[in-house]
């Protein structure tokens, strides 16, 4: 994921590399300190930066207190937010998160070597992650330039503290929508696997030609871009899991194995999904309240600008410092709403890997063996849910998203209401 990795390594957030192993051709991480002693130091040296700054901007707030209540709420909280992310992101970056990334890569490689067999979803992904690494950059060059223009908001400790930080802020929830989505990608990958092996099932155990039929039917419809991997998996059945033992079993004890295997592969996808929550559940804890503290602040100031203009009063803001105020909110909306459905989308092939496990319970003629594979694969799913926590205060979706719209909805009604009574 090369245009990531390079904004990343920019703002310090990956002080690592991509190495090919000369053995099997794949792709591993270099997390050594000797080999990444320039990205490291760089990581630092943003780190003392900007916690420096911050604490300078928090004594300039102690020392000239605001009267205001929203510019008290800037100072105090929002402001001190950003650093607060960037400043976490760096420190979980610099220490535990490069060996829980190398982690990650090498039992990604493993699900891929089963799952995969051809580099399409990465193409795909790269394009994607340009995209989105472009359109953080263009808004945070924008909404410096409008704030720089309208706000006269050019000395550099604001730089510091504001704009750096926000886009480090970005970065970082892109490198965490970039691993969940590598997970979902993993997941539909192998929720098309299970009724190949069912069907392989059936023809083994000599299902009457009408019955074969109907499912042949059944399954065409969900899989008719799976023939390939289908091939795929019976040859991997057929010449890898035909050793020692299994070597004397039947078609039947095959085709058990493959379940087995995709069991296998839903463990690693759980153990990936631990890393990502180990790496990243603190961090979206952290970028939920501040989205919640952003939101309230800045559409309060854009509703009261709303409101004066509908009454014809004196204006809070500057006409075209409106135009900043929407951008960032929108900006802030559509980051908070694209973690959540990145995460959602993950409990959705969840769920339909489950869905898919029942209703092929329900097919006739199926072997005792096979049925039982398919409990037992069900209630593994059930026990070993995959799904994002915030440190496990709260999952990480679109009720979640809904949630945080409520709350600072009913905020800035509070706020608006407080301010009217004086």
């Amino acid at each position: 994921m090369k245009p990531l990795l390079y904004a990343a390594q920019l703002v310090g957030l990956a002080p690592y590399a991509y190495v090919r192993r000369e053995q099997t051709g794949e792709e591993s991480l270099d997390i050594s300190r000797r080999c990444n002693v320039k990205k490291t130091i760089w990581g630092l040296l943003l780190l003392v930066v900007q916690f420096t700054a911050i604490l300078c901007r928090l004594a300039e707030n102690i020392t000239n207190p605001k009267r205001n209540l929203m510019d008290l709420v800037n100072d105090m909280l929002q402001v001190p937010s950003y650093s607060t992310i960037s400043i976490g992101a760096l420190i979980f970056a610099l220490t535990v998160n490069r060996k829980k990334m190398l982690e990650f890569i090498n039992i990604l490689s493993l699900v891929d070597r089963f799952l995969l067999d051809d580099n399409s979803a990465y193409k795909k992904q790269n394009i994607t992650l340009l995209t989105a690494v472009t359109c953080s950059t263009i808004t945070s060059i924008i909404t410096l330039l409008l704030d720089v223009f309208y706000y006269n908001i050019y000395n550099m400790l604001s730089i510091i503290t504001i704009y750096l930080p926000y886009y480090i802020w970005g970065i970082n929830e892109i490198q965490f929508m970039n691993v969940v989505e590598t997970l979902r990608v993993r997941l539909a990958t192998l929720n098309r696997q299970v009724p190949l092996i069912f069907v392989q099932e059936n023809h083994s155990e000599g299902v009457p030609g009408n019955s074969t039929k109907r499912l042949g039917r059944y399954v065409t419809t969900r899989v008719s871009r799976s023939c390939i991997r289908a091939e795929l998996l019976r040859n991997y059945v057929r010449d890898e899991l035909t050793v020692g033992p299994a070597q004397t079993c039947s078609q039947k004890s095959k085709v058990t194995c493959g379940m087995l295997k995709l069991s296998e592969m839903y463990d690693h996808m759980y153990e990936m999904c631990r890393l990502i929550n180990s790496m990243y559940g603190y961090m979206t804890l952290q970028e939920s309240t501040a989205y919640i503290v952003c939101i309230t602040e800045d559409g309060y100031y854009l509703l009261t600008f709303l409101i004066a203009l509908y009454k014809k009063d004196k204006l809070p803001i500057d006409p075209g410092g409106c135009l900043a105020l929407i951008i960032w909110n929108i900006w802030h909306f559509s980051r908070l709403f694209a973690i959540c459905l990145a995460c959602q989308r993950v409990s959705n092939e969840v769920r339909r890997i489950l869905d898919q496990i029942e209703t092929l319970k329900l097919q006739p003629n199926l072997s005792a063996a096979v049925s039982d594979q398919l409990t037992l694969f069900s209630k593994q799913i059930k026990q070993c849910k995959i799904e994002f926590s915030a440190c496990g205060f709260f999952d990480i979706n679109l009720s979640h998203f809904f949630a945080v719209v409520l709350t600072t909805t009913t905020y800035i009604t509070m706020i608006i209401f407080l301010d009217g009574q004086h």
